[in-house]
């Protein structure tokens, strides 16, 4: 699922292919919250587990916002 939340970010210019934010602003804190859990693990991006620790940073920050 987040492979292709991560692919229409990037499609819909939110966010380009380094993980860096994109020419589009985002609408809601939704998908900042998402631009932020793919950008804060983008060092991670050719691991085999980037995708569960993207996941880990969205539950972190949601439970914070709480």
């Amino acid at each position: 699922m987040l492979k292709r939340v991560e692919k229409k970010l990037i499609d819909s210019g939110l966010m380009n292919e380094n993980f860096e934010q994109g020419t589009v602003k985002p609408e809601n804190k939704t998908i900042e919250r998402l631009l932020h859990g793919f950008w804060v693990n983008r060092s991670y991006s050719e691991e085999e587990g980037y995708y569960g620790y993207v996941a880990d940073s969205l539950i972190e920050k949601n439970t914070l916002f709480c």
